[in-house]
């Protein structure tokens, strides 16, 4: 999010995106063995394609029907992630120059070799119309990295060791007893 700069109104589709990721993707949950919690819960493999074209905060062409001439049919737009239940499938939440998030169908990513001083001025415009108007970019200064620990930075899937509060009243191990101790 940092990386990005993307404003914190909008974060909300960040975490339904990452949801979506986590949800259709295989981690190492043992109770899984090896499915993704998406497959483990309808009993089908997930269709992933609308996952791997984008990624979150991505710019984006997408075809706007309404735009009447001269005007282009053709903008262009931040990617928020796949609207699930609209309209059919592979759909995403797009935000558009006007800062008004809208549902398309007809996205595509922007190769590299198209960027020109052009494209580069629209991508700018852009990004300025979505800070004035919703504000509050996420800043390197309040979520600095470095601070964290070690223990902070593990991912979720790995438990960090145990450290008990009072290391004396720590319960032994069952193997450690001696039958005779307490005969």
């Amino acid at each position: 999010m940092v990386n990005k700069r993307v404003p914190h109104r909008l974060w909300d589709f960040c975490c339904k995106w990452c949801c979506d990721v986590a949800n259709k993707t295989a981690g190492k949950i043992y109770a899984l063995y090896d499915r993704t919690p998406f497959e483990a819960t309808l009993g089908h493999t997930p269709d992933i394609s609308s996952l791997t074209s984008f990624d979150f905060y991505d710019i984006v062409l997408y075809y706007d029907e309404v735009a009447q001439l001269p005007e282009p049919k053709r903008k262009i737009g931040r990617w928020l992630g796949e609207a699930h239940n609209f309209r059919q499938a592979m759909c995403y939440w797009i935000m558009s120059a006007s800062g008004k998030v809208i549902v398309r169908c007809t996205v595509q990513s922007i190769p590299e070799e198209c960027y020109n001083d052009n494209l580069r001025g629209e991508i700018k415009a852009l990004d300025i119309n979505i800070v004035e108007k919703f504000g509050d970019v996420a800043e390197d200064e309040k979520y600095d990295l470095v601070s964290l620990s070690e223990e902070e930075m593990l991912p979720d899937f790995v438990t960090p060791e145990y450290s008990p509060v009072e290391p004396e009243n720590f319960m032994p191990e069952a193997d450690d007893w001696d039958a005779e101790a307490y005969d």
